[in-house]
């Protein structure tokens, strides 16, 4: 059925990224990453940071944070835009800034749904956030 079960956010700096997603959301996350400096192949070890994003008995997907490789757009990953629930978006809006990303739009209502806004993180990333009624 092509249902999501994991996200990856790309980002120029993945421990930026982690402690923004923790400040704004209370994600727990996980460095993963092998010990060892350089990978075989004599490039740069792998980075990955596993994210929980809730309880297991809530609704939701967990997924990771991994260094951008390549320019954005040529070579390397685009965003996925992943939205997240949030209990109060205009207090969240205010942690988004404050955690160092951007608001990159008005909240718009979505008629029976609730409230919606996207932002950017610190790496550039599009997401959105919504406040179900």
């Amino acid at each position: 059925m092509g249902r999501i079960v994991h996200f990856e956010i790309v980002a120029d700096d993945p421990l930026r990224a982690a402690e923004f997603y923790k400040k704004v959301f209370g994600w727990e996350i996980k460095d993963t990453s092998p010990p060892s400096p350089r990978s075989t192949e004599g490039q740069a070890k792998p980075e990955y940071w596993l994210v929980t994003t809730g309880k297991k008995s809530e609704p939701g997907i967990n997924g990771g944070i991994m260094r951008r490789r390549g320019k954005r757009g040529v070579g390397g990953h685009n965003a996925f835009v992943c939205c997240a629930d949030v209990v109060d978006i205009k207090a969240t809006r205010k942690k988004i800034e404050t955690a160092g990303g951007k608001l990159t739009t008005n909240v718009m209502p979505i008629m029976g749904v609730g409230e919606f806004c996207y932002c950017k993180d610190t790496e550039g990333n599009s997401f959105s956030i919504m406040q179900s009624k």
